[in-house]
């Protein structure tokens, strides 16, 4: 009995702190967004209907979760964004799977004429 509440107990601790940090995106705040600028190069579907966005000369690449599912099309994004400087502020915070993907969350995705796509109000 004893052995199975040790066993039991990291496993509980380690679950509740996976929760909390993959909760931690939800809580956005602009200051707290890291940001680049540059070429978008590509744009594709990854996942359930994310639009992945490639800027040149940036390691990470860059989605808007379930982008695609109705908020935009691929080709209306591609026609608008491929070839244009983007601004982009993402969610700036430690996720499990976030260094090992190298894919960073979109907050806020602008150009110099418009705003396109924001999460904040």
């Amino acid at each position: 009995m004893k052995k199975t509440v040790f066993i039991s107990i990291p496993f509980i601790l380690f679950s509740i702190l996976f929760i909390f940090i993959g909760f931690n995106e939800v809580f956005r705040n602009k200051n707290k967004c890291g940001h680049v600028s540059g070429i978008v190069t590509a744009i594709y579907e990854d996942g359930t209907k994310d639009a992945v966005f490639k800027i040149a000369g940036q390691k990470s690449k860059f989605y808007i979760n379930r982008g695609l599912e109705g908020t935009f099309s691929l080709s209306g994004l591609l026609a608008k964004l491929k070839g244009k400087e983007v601004t982009i502020l993402f969610a700036d915070n430690f996720t499990p799977l976030g260094s090992i993907a190298e894919c960073r969350h979109i907050s806020e995705l602008s150009t110099n004429e418009e705003l396109v796509y924001t999460e904040f109000e």
